[in-house]
């Protein structure tokens, strides 16, 4: 009647990557050494005209610039070794942290709305350093960056209670 079940297992051993031999560690078992992780330099530094113009158009208390501060009050160690084990230089994730916090209070909470201010969004470009990530890059950190956010929100809350601040 129908044709016989292949066995997917003997299927998945045969065409394994040459380095995942029987007995090597699966990616997820290795340890992490945060000190390879490599990420990719702003595009825009400080000292740069643009970045000086960028900077000068945001007011002293424009949300991009809280954003920024309390970011910065944050042990992000955590986010960035969710980085670790993988190839290329990322976007660091602190920077694309506080654009998602920003354009989320703006109420766009789906990485496809995260891709157009990175060019267009003088606040955004700011936070970012005039780095642009790739549509599928707003989506890698979404799915990367949720198992850290629980941490990370019960950091800022220690913080604003030691600071009476809630």
């Amino acid at each position: 009647a129908g044709e016989p079940k292949q066995d997917l297992s003997a299927l998945r051993r045969a065409h394994r990557a040459p380095w995942a031999f029987e007995g090597a560690p699966r990616r997820r078992d290795r340890a992490i050494d945060v000190g390879r992780v490599a990420f990719r330099d702003a595009a825009l530094s400080p000292t740069c005209a643009e970045w000086l113009a960028l900077d000068a158009r945001l007011e002293a208390g424009h949300l991009a610039r809280t954003i920024a501060r309390g970011l910065a009050r944050l042990d992000l160690s955590g986010l960035r070794r969710l980085y670790a084990g993988f190839g290329s230089p990322a976007y660091p994730p602190e920077l694309l942290l506080a654009a998602v916090l920003f354009e989320a209070q703006r109420g766009h909470h789906c990485p496809a709305q995260w891709y157009r201010p990175a060019k267009e969004s003088d606040p955004v470009r700011w936070l970012l350093r005039g780095l642009r990530p790739s549509r599928s890059c707003w989506y890698q950190f979404r799915d990367r960056v949720g198992a850290e956010l629980l941490a990370l929100t019960q950091q800022a809350v220690r913080q604003a209670i030691a600071e009476g601040l809630t």
